[in-house]
C-alpha cells in the first residue's frame, strides 16, 4: 500500500497537477497583491536614486542620517530598481515584476541544469525539485516582492552551474577560462545584490580549494572580486565610507554589531552563539517546516548515497550554510531562499533513490511531508488573499484629504504612489526608534515625538484598510486617547486622519 501511494504521489502526473494548480493560484494572487513592507522600503530607496541621484529613505526621518544619504543598501538590487522607475515611473508593479522575471529565469536555468546532471535518474526527479521550488510558501510570497532574495538565489545558482561544469570537466564546448570566469562573476553579482551573497564566492572558493583546482581558484577569485568591487563605487567619496560603517554598526537587528565591536573573545562568543541558533532558520515558521523536514529526512536516509554521488554539492551546501550563519546579517527564514536550489536537488535525489528500497519509514515520512507542504502553501495563499486589496488606489484616495506638501505620518506601504506631491514620513521610522531606544512607545510618546518632528497629519489605519499595520502596538486597532496635540480631521471605515492643532 505504502509503495503504491509513494509511487503515485512522486510521479510526473501528480506532481505536475500540483505545480500547475499552485502556479494558477500564484497568478491570481498577484492581482491587487498587498504592499509588503519591503516593497516600500526598497522601493523608496530606488525612487530617490532615480529622482535625486542618491539613495536615501526620506520617510525614515531622523534615523542614522538615512533620510539624507543611505550608504548601507543592496547595490545591484536598488540600481536596477532605479532604472525601472526611470523607464516606467513610480509604481510597485514594475518593481515586483522584475523579481518575477528573475524567478522565471531561475526556473529555466534550473530545468536546463537538472536535465544535464540527472541522465541516470528517473524523470520524476525534475518534477519533485520543481514541486518544492514552486509549491513553496516563501516563493509564493517573495517571487512577487521587491526584495533581493530571489535575485541572489538566481545569481548564486548561475555561479554554481558553471562551477559544476568545471568540477565535472563538462564545459559544453566552452573554454574552461570563460566557464570559471562566469562562475566567479555571478558569485560576485550575488554579493553585489546583497552582502549576504558573500556566501557564494566563499563556497565556490572552498570547493575549488578542496578539489585542488588551483588555476580555476585564482580565476574564480579574480572575477568574483571584479564584480564585488562595484559595491565600493560610491564609498570612496569623502565621508561615505565612515557613514557606511556607522549605518551598518547601528542598524537595528543588524549582524554587523556582532563583529564591529569587542575583541577576539567577544567575536568568538558571538560566532558560537549564532552557530547554536542556526536550526531556528530552518524551522522559523510553518513556511519552512515542510522543505526543511524534507531535507533532514533526505540526509538521514540517503546521506551515504548522496556523499558518494554528490560530494561536491554537499560540501558546497555546507559551506553556504556556515558562511551564511557566521557572516550573514541575521538568522531569518527568508535567507533560506538562497539555499533552496541545493536543498531540492538533494531532496529529489533522496526521494528517487528511496523508491527502489524496501524500507518503508522514509517513504511514509516523505508522504506525510508532501501533505504538509501542500497544507503550508494553502495557508500562505489564504493569508495573501486575506490581505489583498487595491491598496494603491485606497492610499491615493486617503491622501486626497490631506493638503500637498504637509509632513504626514503614514503606514510605510502608503508611499505607493504618494511620494510625488506629498511630504511623507513613516511609522517604520518610529518602529526603528523603539528598537534603537529599546523602549515601547505609548500613544502619548508617539504624538509628542510627532509634534517635535513637525508632523502636520497622521494617518492611522483601521482593520478595514487591510495590511496597513503601523507596527506600533500602541496604535494598532486600539482606541485613541485624547491629545492636545492632534485632533481628528477625517474618518471613515479605512482610517482616521489626525491634524496638528
Amino acid at each position: 500500500m505504502h509503495n503504491g501511494l509513494y509511487n503515485y504521489i512522486f510521479n510526473k502526473k501528480t506532481l505536475l497537477i500540483f505545480i500547475i494548480l499552485t502556479t494558477l493560484c500564484f497568478i491570481v494572487s498577484m492581482w491587487n497583491r498587498y504592499i509588503y513592507i519591503d516593497d516600500a522600503f526598497f522601493g523608496e530607496q530606488a525612487y530617490w536614486l532615480a529622482n535625486d541621484g542618491i539613495v536615501k529613505t526620506v520617510t525614515l526621518t531622523d534615523f542614522l542620517n538615512t533620510d539624507i544619504h543611505l550608504m548601507s543598501y543592496h547595490k545591484l538590487h536598488i540600481w536596477i530598481g532605479a532604472l525601472i522607475i526611470k523607464l516606467m515611473g513610480w509604481s510597485v508593479t514594475p518593481l515586483r515584476s522584475a523579481t518575477l522575471i528573475i524567478y522565471a529565469a531561475f526556473l529555466w536555468l534550473f530545468v536546463g541544469f537538472s536535465k544535464k546532471v540527472t541522465i541516470n535518474y528517473h524523470t520524476p526527479y525534475i518534477y519533485i525539485a520543481l514541486f518544492l521550488l514552486i509549491v513553496n510558501p516563501l516563493i509564493v510570497l517573495y517571487a512577487f516582492t521587491f526584495r533581493p532574495e530571489i535575485w541572489v538565489m538566481t545569481f548564486g545558482f548561475a555561479s554554481y552551474i558553471f562551477l559544476d561544469r568545471i568540477l565535472r570537466n563538462d564545459n559544453n564546448r566552452t573554454s574552461e577560462t570563460l566557464t570559471i570566469a562566469l562562475s566567479g562573476l555571478f558569485a560576485g553579482l550575488a554579493m553585489l545584490t546583497h552582502l549576504n551573497g558573500l556566501i557564494f564566492p566563499v563556497a565556490g572558493f572552498i570547493v575549488l580549494l578542496i578539489n585542488r583546482k588551483w588555476k580555476h581558484l585564482l580565476l574564480f577569485t579574480i572575477f568574483s572580486i571584479l564584480a564585488v568591487s562595484l559595491y565600493f563605487i560610491d564609498l570612496w567619496q569623502d565621508g561615505n565610507f565612515s557613514l557606511w560603517i556607522y549605518q551598518l554598526k547601528n542598524w537595528p537587528d543588524n549582524n554587523a554589531t556582532n563583529y564591529l565591536s569587542g575583541g577576539f573573545a567577544e567575536l568568538l562568543k558571538n560566532v558560537l552563539f549564532k552557530l547554536s541558533q542556526e536550526h531556528m532558520r530552518f524551522f522559523w515558521s510553518s513556511d519552512v517546516w515542510g522543505i526543511s523536514s524534507f531535507f533532514i529526512v533526505s540526509l538521514i536516509f540517503s546521506f551515504r548515497h548522496l556523499w558518494k554521488t554528490q560530494k561536491n554539492l554537499i560540501i558546497y551546501f555546507l559551506s553556504l550554510v556556515l558562511t551564511l550563519n557566521i557572516a550573514g546579517s541575521q538568522i531569518a527564514e527568508r535567507f533560506l531562499i538562497y539555499l533552496f536550489p541545493y536543498m531540492v536537488i538533494i531532496i529529489a535525489f533522496a526521494i528517487v533513490s528511496v523508491k527502489t528500497r524496501t524500507i518503508l519509514l522514509p517513504k511514509i515520512l516523505f508522504i506525510i511531508l508532501f501533505a504538509l507542504q501542500i497544507v503550508t502553501v494553502v495557508i500562505s495563499f489564504q493569508d495573501i488573499f486575506k490581505r489583498n486589496s487595491p491598496h494603491v488606489e485606497i492610499s491615493e484616495q486617503i491622501m486626497q484629504h490631506i493638503p500637498e506638501n504637509q509632513l504626514t505620518l503614514v503606514p510605510y506601504n502608503m508611499i505607493f504612489n504618494s511620494l510625488e506631491g506629498h511630504q511623507l514620513t513613516s511609522f517604520k521610522g518610529f518602529e526603528y526608534y523603539e528598537v534603537y531606544e529599546n523602549n515601547k512607545l505609548t500613544q502619548t510618546d508617539v504624538f509628542n515625538r510627532a509634534k517635535e518632528m513637525g508632523i502636520q497629519y497622521i494617518v492611522i489605519p483601521k482593520k478595514e484598510f487591510k495590511n496597513t499595520e503601523t507596527s506600533l502596538d500602541c496604535l494598532d486597532n486600539k482606541p485613541l486617547k485624547e491629545t492636545q496635540s492632534y485632533s481628528t480631521s477625517y474618518e471613515d471605515s479605512r482610517c482616521i486622519i489626525l491634524k496638528s492643532d
